[in-house]
């Protein structure tokens, strides 16, 4: 018996170790970097050819809501790395960073089945999508609704508070006070109940359904898909969405987990339990803020008009430094984008 917990001590000291590493690394690499990039892709998106279309707007509000997340996640394994001595279970932090991160993940779900919706209207239902657009600021009115629909559902993240709970050590010799971010059962399983159903799985469904429905569409019916440049259309879209809809697969087994950890709370301190969770927090956030941080890349391979008002910009920009440099016109970027 002693063997076996000399083992299972050393394996989740060293797995911790490990995950210290890839906290302290995705906090100075991975998460910079998206915020950077989702900074780009805003720009590009403001240009004159998508902007004040659903496209450019949608995807303005999702680069903005990627670097709140990036922010917000960034800070949450701030909290966690050791070398920074951060309070993360202070009452403040118990409340607000929660809250904001949980909005921002359930806003990222529920953004890609906008995208994907409006696309789907483009394509398949047109006159409705021209009957849309002709309605002033459409997609903000739908977006601060939205917001201020989630920040009513994720109000029981507001009542969590700070306490301190009794908990044995790796190797169950010894009692140790742990501070935790907690709140009265009803609440716990509200709020995992709300994220898990409302923030994860039904925007999850509604995506998955909205696509197999949109290559039905598309395969079956010749008079909805008028022209295969609407077809191209379809094509990168769903591609980005199976890849979109991989990266939550991790976030939503750790939520799913969650919810059972607030129905069953003695779990949680078990020393094995408690490790695994936090090992499966970063792991699956980090997955997850992969697709919100490289987003524009996805754009870049599968969007052909993007791709070419990015080389544009690219241009431009480096014309103002550079005299020898001029900015590219249509048709020499069209051939290099080929």
């Amino acid at each position: 018996m002693s063997l076996n917990n000399s083992f299972f001590t050393d394996s989740y000291t060293f797995l911790l170790e490990e995950n210290q590493i890839i906290l302290l690394s995705s906090a100075f690499s991975l998460f910079p970097l998206g915020i950077i990039l989702n900074i780009i892709q805003i720009f590009i998106f403001m240009r004159k050819i998508f902007f004040n279309t659903f496209t450019g707007d949608f995807f303005i509000i999702i680069s903005v809501n990627n670097i709140l997340v990036l922010t917000l996640t960034s800070l949450r394994f701030m909290g966690f790395i050791e070398i920074f001595k951060i309070d993360e279970n202070s009452n403040l932090w118990c409340k607000i960073v929660p809250f904001l991160t949980r909005l921002g993940y359930q806003a990222c779900s529920w953004l890609n089945y906008f995208v994907t919706l409006e696309r789907f209207i483009f394509v398949i239902l047109p006159t409705k999508h021209k009957l849309l657009k002709n309605k002033n600021h459409y997609i903000l009115k739908l977006c601060i609704c939205f917001y201020c629909l989630l920040i009513l559902i994720n109000i029981p993240s507001l009542l969590y508070e700070s306490r301190v709970y009794q908990a044995k050590n790796l190797t169950n010799t010894t009692t140790e006070f742990v501070e935790v971010c907690t709140a009265e059962p009803s609440i716990g399983i509200t709020r995992e109940f709300i994220s898990i159903v409302f923030g994860i799985f039904t925007p999850f469904l509604l995506t998955i359904a909205t696509n197999i429905y949109f290559v039905k569409k598309v395969m079956d019916s010749k008079r909805k898909v008028s022209s295969k440049k609407n077809l191209n259309f379809a094509i990168p879209l769903i591609i980005s969405n199976i890849l979109f809809l991989l990266c939550q697969l991790p976030l939503s087994f750790y939520f799913v987990c969650l919810f059972f950890l607030v129905l069953y709370p003695r779990l949680y301190l078990s020393p094995l339990v408690s490790n695994f969770i936090q090992i499966l927090d970063s792991s699956s956030r980090i997955i997850a803020c992969f697709n919100y941080s490289f987003c524009l890349v996805i754009q870049l391979i599968l969007n052909k008009l993007c791709r070419k008002e990015f080389y544009k910009m690219i241009c431009e920009f480096l014309s103002k430094f550079f005299k020898c440099i001029k900015p590219m016109d249509d048709r020499m970027i069209t051939q290099s984008s080929k």
